[in-house]
């Protein structure tokens, strides 16, 4: 099962690549990136292209996290049980 989240979140990245997440207050390090592949978005309505990463964290949990293309500011997407 999944969780649909569409939430604002703190990402600390090394070399353009996420390494850890802050959720609920606390960073937690990304252990593993299992996926990332990019989405053009519905480009006739001025969204821009995305970056998606499909990542574990420390804690076990499997995330989606994306970064828009020339933006600094990065979303939880998906949160998977």
């Amino acid at each position: 099962m999944t969780l649909l989240m569409r939430q604002e979140i703190d990402v600390r990245c090394s070399r353009r690549t996420p390494n850890a997440v802050k959720l609920r207050g606390t960073w937690i390090d990304i252990s593993d990136i299992f996926d990332i592949w990019r989405d053009v978005g519905r480009w006739w309505l001025g969204e821009r292209e995305k970056t998606f990463y499909r990542v574990q964290v420390s804690s076990g949990g499997i995330l989606e996290i994306y970064r828009s293309a020339g933006r600094d500011q990065w979303m939880l997407y998906r949160i998977y049980d």
